[in-house]
């Protein structure tokens, strides 16, 4: 979770906007982030390629540490 608030932070213009939050549902953790609303464009990337960039990231980090 530090590492998706990290990046979030560092890739929008709206930092202070940036929340974080962490739920588990079906017995996985799941990642919810809220920007603002200008800002989401621009985390997600030309064709979404940052956010999956970041989903592939997590998804390694997930399988490396067996969660």
């Amino acid at each position: 979770m530090d590492l998706v608030s990290y990046l979030a932070v560092n890739l929008v213009d709206h930092p202070d906007a940036v929340r974080v939050t962490l739920a588990e549902k079906d017995g996985r953790d799941v990642v919810t982030l809220h920007l603002h609303p200008d800002d989401q464009g621009q985390f997600i990337g030309k064709g979404g390629q940052t956010v999956r960039a970041i989903r592939t990231l997590l998804t390694a980090i997930n399988l490396r540490s067996d969660q």
